[in-house]
């Protein structure tokens, strides 16, 4: 739009400016009026046309001024020769008080002439926006070919500021890392509810506009600009189409990430299978022939999973979102319940796979990572649930723990075991005759059905004694 200073300065009209105390004020139009009180037609940003018809005197002027200021008007142009032959100095000395533009337009000046030469100028500002605008759309298009980050600092360039893709997390994805932390306020409002499509706040480094990058009716991340001044029409267009952009792009991204997501799930499938040939028939030749399978689950999946794209893993999470990576190194999954299964050659990674399985059902808050090499070495009970253990144990040796004597029967049972079968030094560490551990251990055969002398019998009876508190 057209400065107050650019139409007084026009050589055509002849105005003459009398007090200009704010040249750049902006004109949205020209409005001719002889009222009293004009405000009632105006709507702010005019350039207001007057001869003076109605007689004032210097605190009528005085009004005026005050009206037309509180009216928005950017600038009173004066014509003179009609009813009054020079300006009134009372308007002068009040405009000049009060600081409102004020100009004469002399008599040989119509005020259609102004009008006119405002209505081109504004038609010569709306071309010259509409070529900026096209420039800045032919910018961005070119950048956001190149891909996301050129598209944010093209965008940052044409505002005159800084720029910045910011995740839900306020996290910087592309542009100026800086804006984050700046923008988190107006990010928290926006996550609190206040749906609005843009915040504007000015702060020490100027205004910042913060606009969310819908997907899906959902939104997926955040823009935000920072300028040091209000966005002109140009501007603004060009957030408008970096936004559409970026929405393109982080759609098109989004297909693509779900279509490798399940390139990734077929191979890590494959693996899984032993049939490592195909899998490098999908993902291409693999730099080791060895691996290990570790399973994960926890409520920051999601996340895990992403950082480890990044990072280039061979990586899934299951329909039951559990996630399994396919690595020869133990990855860091903070927040998770982790099992690690053993490396194994890629044609038996269906082996470590197991173990994984095994070592995440015992992994737990106080114990968040779990490696079956570790699980293995506390013994083969440490490979099953409580519940199973608990359940076995009571089916068992129920006939023994339910008589008034389970104790001693017990602790012959576990000496016996721990010193091999050998009654003698069972016996010395009980405390009691040989021939007493050999009743007990004969009771303890009848009420099992079972007879010590059974290897097996031994295993199982050495699992279940170790998860009886009795003794």
């Amino acid at each position: 739009m057209p400065t107050v200073s650019e139409i007084v300065a026009l050589r055509a009209l002849a105005l003459s400016a009398v007090t200009l105390p704010h040249p750049d004020a902006a004109v949205r139009w020209v409005a001719t009026s002889e009222l009293p009180d004009p405000s009632p037609y105006l709507e702010g940003g005019e350039l207001l046309l007057t001869t003076g018809l109605v007689d004032r005197d210097a605190a009528g002027w005085g009004e005026f001024v005050r009206v037309v200021l509180e009216a928005g008007v950017v600038a009173v142009g004066f014509g003179v020769g009609v009813r009054h032959p020079e300006l009134p100095a009372a308007l002068a000395a009040a405009a000049a008080r009060d600081g409102l533009n004020l100009f004469v337009v002399p008599q040989p000046t119509p005020f259609i002439a102004v009008s006119k030469a405002v209505a081109d100028s504004l038609a010569d500002a709306e071309r010259d926006e509409d070529r900026r605008s096209l420039a800045h759309q032919q910018e961005l298009t070119r950048a956001a070919v190149v891909g996301s980050a050129e598209l944010v600092d093209a965008l940052g360039r044409i505002v005159g500021g800084s720029a910045a893709v910011i995740g839900q997390e306020g996290d910087a994805l592309f542009g100026f890392a800086g804006l984050g932390d700046r923008a988190r306020p107006l990010i928290e409002r926006m996550q609190r509810g206040d749906r609005r499509s843009a915040f504007a706040e000015i702060g020490a480094a100027g205004r910042m506009l913060v606009q969310p990058v819908e997907l899906h009716g959902r939104t997926d991340a955040y823009l935000v600009i920072e300028s040091p001044d209000a966005l002109n029409p140009a501007q603004r267009t060009a957030v408008s189409t970096a936004l559409a952009l970026l929405t393109l792009e982080r759609d098109r991204a989004r297909v693509e990430r779900d279509a490798e997501r399940r390139i990734r799930a077929g191979a890590v499938s494959l693996l899984l299978q032993g049939d490592a040939v195909a899998a490098e028939a999908v993902l291409g030749e693999l730099p080791w022939t060895s691996a290990r399978v570790v399973r994960a689950r926890g409520a920051a999946v999601a996340e895990a999973l992403a950082t480890l794209e990044h990072l280039g893993a061979i990586a899934t999470v299951t329909p039951d979102d559990e996630l399994i990576v396919i690595s020869p190194d133990e990855p860091e999954l903070p927040g998770l319940l982790v099992g690690v299964g053993p490396v194994q050659p890629l044609a038996a990674l269906g082996v470590s796979d197991s173990a994984a399985r095994d070592a995440l059902a015992a992994a737990s808050p106080g114990r968040p990572v779990v490696r079956w090499e570790e699980l293995a070495s506390e013994g083969v009970d440490a490979l099953l649930s409580w519940e199973s253990l608990a359940s076995y144990t009571a089916m068992l040796l129920g006939p023994v723990l339910t008589r008034p004597d389970a104790g001693e029967l017990v602790a012959a049972l576990r000496s016996f075991l721990r010193h091999n079968g050998q009654v003698g030094p069972a016996a010395s560490e009980l405390g009691v005759h040989r021939n007493t551990v050999r009743n007990r251990l004969a009771l303890a055969e009848d009420l099992l059905g079972r007879s010590l002398q059974d290897p097996q019998a031994r295993a199982d009876l050495w699992i279940a004694l170790k998860h009886v508190t009795a003794g």
